[in-house]
């Protein structure tokens, strides 16, 4: 298994071991120097990045929330929110402090992913040695925000869920309940900011279930027993019918593997472990059962919300709030990114035996099979930078490591029942992994992927305890993934650097100075000075379709609540549309000709008596401004 001193591997450490008790106790001088440097060198990377790039219409809508917030409008109720409505909140508290202008939403951002390094240095290093960890803690940073650094709530859901794994860390360390009621907040926050906070609400109760089988007393079964098992039965069958009947609406091969699969594995372990010898004949203690335990988390969680439902109860605006959060999104069925297809899995399982088998190698053929692994990846990375092809084997491949993961982490907790701490500790990262991981659905594309990686990255290094890898190989795994989202990944991201262009500043006061391809730049700096030409600044304007940016860089107003047409009621919305013209006196228009659908988004009798009022015109790349 290679385990001489001199090649280093990691191997598998008892959590009753001297290394884990020094984490138990803190980091050590070793560990805090390690964050020092990981943190500064993260914070350094996301600042240099942090202006760059940009998607105009995303931009433009959490610019245009946070200015109605601020305004005193409520969102559902006074205009489209894509999202609960928190981000708003906080976006406006943020141009209140920052000024009002897009750097600002991502100074806000900043903030955050400044605070989640060190939790996310914290988690690994409560699960491996600390110098793994602050690998780890790079990793989690190259693969999420410098990646495309627009403060979208994904990222916040990202943020509290890595908070809250922490808490439940935490928890199993000192066993405190008010460990449980800070999960619960962190999660309770995050379904603020995007409904698909939930989600690590149902990961951490997977992790209750888990953890109330490790905390069981050998005494004789009974009807009482029969009848908890038969609950938490039923409870798991019923999560999975929830993930069937989330995902049918794409279903797939892809959608199966990439959605499912992983909830069936940790389901299945669950199951197992219920009904199995194992606990069949135990007897959970009075008052630690899986309710009692849920039932401080689940406070946690009512907290905030109930906050602020109780806000839109006060405002008469419960049932946009729920129309809102409920059936507005989804309308984004009909617009969807399909995962990654089923081709990714072979070179993905093909590096994974790879790197077993090294690790059970030694001396010279270990060296060999290292220079092999390295030149492979490499290049990998060298013609995935240059020909589209290759980046989406590549792409493919990644993308297909997230079930994988998870199925491996199922398989360790059936094979392991000694190492009680280091399986929980498993069973939680893997759940937080696996259900997590829906945030990619129904929007399954590079950007989405980030907003989990750095979870899987956590999995990942809970699960090398239980394979000794040599440090040699490790590294090599470590600077190739580190490179390939620094080096490939994030220039194709936020329409920055791919196709390879010009980066220059947007000149737009409300840009704040973020740095776009030189094509853009000029367009919409060029828009903006013949929208303001002929609109007084802070007057009503119309801007269709998808185009809520145009609002915020012209500091002009949306006579609508409209952010994106496709949320928009199709019926009558011709006739509000120039009831809303006419009732604003709105004086200029601007049209999105090249948008992928965009025209036939604006009715063509709309368009004709558009055209008719207002009669004069220009264009500018892609728009038409069109004034009276």
């Amino acid at each position: 298994m290679g385990n001489s001193i001199t090649e280093h591997p990691i191997s598998i450490v008892s959590p009753t071991s001297a290394p884990v008790r020094e984490r138990a106790n803190g980091l050590g001088y070793t560990g805090w120097l390690l964050l020092v440097i990981v943190w500064s060198i993260s914070l350094g990377y996301g600042a240099t990045v942090l202006y760059r790039g940009w998607q105009p219409p995303d931009e433009g809508l959490l610019a245009q929330s946070a200015e109605r917030v601020l305004e005193g409008q409520v969102p559902h109720r006074d205009f489209q929110d894509m999202y609960t409505g928190g981000l708003s909140y906080l976006h406006a508290f943020g141009f209140k402090l920052l000024g009002t202008n897009l750097s600002s939403l991502r100074v806000v951002l900043f903030i955050f992913f400044a605070v989640w390094i060190p939790v996310v240095y914290w988690i690994a290093s409560r699960i491996t040695d600390v110098k793994v960890a602050a690998g780890a803690t790079l990793l989690a940073v190259a693969w999420s925000v410098p990646n495309y650094p627009a403060s979208l709530p994904s990222w916040y859901n990202l943020f509290f869920a890595t908070f809250g794994t922490a808490a439940l860390l935490r928890y199993l360390e000192v066993g405190s309940t008010w460990w449980l009621i800070l999960a619960g907040l962190s999660a309770g926050v995050s379904c603020l900011f995007k409904i698909t906070g939930f989600y690590f609400v149902a990961a951490a109760l997977l992790f209750f279930v888990f953890h109330q089988q490790y905390r069981t007393l050998k005494n004789p079964g009974g009807k009482a027993v029969l009848i908890y098992h038969a609950f938490i039965t039923l409870s798991l069958l019923a999560f999975l019918t929830l993930i069937v009947s989330l995902l049918r609406a794409r279903w797939g091969a892809a959608e199966v593997y990439h959605f499912l699969l992983p909830q069936l594995a940790l389901t299945g372990v669950l199951l197992f472990q219920e009904w199995t010898q194992r606990t069949r004949a135990y007897r959970r203690p009075h008052g630690a059962n899986v309710v009692s335990m849920s039932a401080p988390f689940l406070f946690g969680v009512l907290i905030p919300i109930g906050l602020f439902v109780i806000g839109y109860v006060y405002v008469r605006a419960l049932p946009q709030l729920i129309n809102g959060i409920f059936v507005l999104p989804t309308k984004r069925l009909s617009n969807v990114f399909r995962p990654a297809p089923l081709e990714g899995i072979v070179p993905m399982l093909l590096m994974l035996y790879l790197i077993y088998k090294i690790a059970g190698e030694r001396g010279r053929k270990r060296w060999i099979l290292d220079v092999g692994l390295a030149l492979m990846l490499a290049g990998a990375i060298w013609a995935a930078d240059r020909w589209e092809s290759i980046f989406l084997v590549t792409w493919y491949s990644i993308a297909a490591l997230i079930p994988m993961i998870v199925v491996l982490a199922a398989i360790a907790l059936l094979r392991s029942e000694n190492d009680k701490v280091h399986n929980q500790q498993l069973m939680l990262l893997a759940a937080v992994l696996s259900v997590c991981s829906l945030v990619q659905f129904p929007f399954s594309n590079v950007g989405y992927y980030c907003y989990v990686a750095p979870l899987m990255i956590l999995a990942i290094s809970a699960l090398l305890r239980l394979r000794a890898v040599p440090r040699s190989t490790l590294s090599i795994i470590f600077a190739v993934f580190l490179l390939f989202p620094v080096l490939v990944l994030r220039p194709r991201l936020g329409r920055n650097q791919y196709p390879p262009a010009n980066l220059v500043q947007l000149e737009t006061p409300r840009a704040g100075g973020l740095v776009v391809r030189e094509d853009e730049a000029r367009e919409y700096d060029d828009l903006v000075r013949l929208v303001q030409e002929h609109a007084e600044i802070g007057s009503y304007i119309y801007a269709a379709p998808n185009s809520p940016e145009v609002y915020f860089l012209a500091a002009m107003r949306n006579p609508t609540g409209t952010m994106y047409e496709m949320f928009d009621d199709p019926q009558g919305r011709s006739e509000r549309i120039l009831h809303s013209i006419e009732a604003n006196n709105v004086r200029v228009i601007s049209i999105k000709k090249t948008l992928a659908g965009g025209s036939a988004q604006i009715a063509g009798e709309l368009m004709h008596v558009l055209e008719q009022r207002f009669p004069q015109s220009n264009v500018v790349g892609q728009f038409e401004v069109r004034w009276r």
